[in-house]
């Protein structure tokens, strides 16, 4: 197994997009931001488009986003690109910031909560030590290491930081993949 590495900007508006949905509509999301947004690139005779800049999507505005179905979503994705665009986050600056810092800063933009940001944290910007908890995650941790004692989701977090250390991510990625494989 291995850890995805996405660009900055495209994880963050896809785990957005991630919020109360499902792979399927997400992937959907995703792809009509790209058909709308995006810019044609070519391989030989085959096109796609690229995933939307942050201008694109501050240039459209919410109603397109309202368009496309990313009901609740439009206007974190909006604001986030605004965010972005005005440069009162640079993305780039994440690389260099511990992970406590990156973490206040992507928490800052709309809809972007402990679980997101530490998804982007992991997969964008390759902070090995970042670990999201959902639902399936933290029930794996109380059952398998913390023998059913209850803990909020940023325990859990703060727990498995300290317990798998520099690569929790990747603790996190396999116990994930656990859970997929019981289903």
């Amino acid at each position: 197994m291995r850890i995805l590495k996405q660009d900055p900007w495209e994880c963050l508006i896809s785990f957005i997009c991630s919020s109360v949905s499902n792979i399927k509509r997400i992937s959907k999301n995703i792809e009509d931001l790209c058909v709308n947004l995006g810019d044609t690139i070519y391989l030989g005779s085959y096109s796609r488009q690229s995933f939307p800049k942050p201008e694109d999507i501050v240039y459209a505005g919410p109603e397109l986003l309202r368009e496309l179905k990313l009901g609740f979503r439009c206007e974190y994705i909006y604001q986030s690109a605004k965010m972005i665009k005005s440069g009162i986050v640079d993305l780039d600056n994440l690389y260099s910031l511990s992970y406590d810092e990156s973490l206040k800063t992507l928490v800052s933009f709309p809809g972007v909560g402990d679980k997101v940001a530490n998804c982007v944290l992991l997969f964008g910007f390759n902070k090995l030590d970042a670990f999201p908890v959902d639902v399936w995650i933290n029930r794996a941790i109380t059952k398998n290491y913390l023998e059913g004692k209850k803990l909020s989701p940023l325990q859990i977090r703060d727990w498995s930081r300290n317990h798998f250390g520099n690569y929790a991510g990747y603790a996190n990625h396999y116990i994930f993949h656990g859970i997929r494989l019981q289903d």
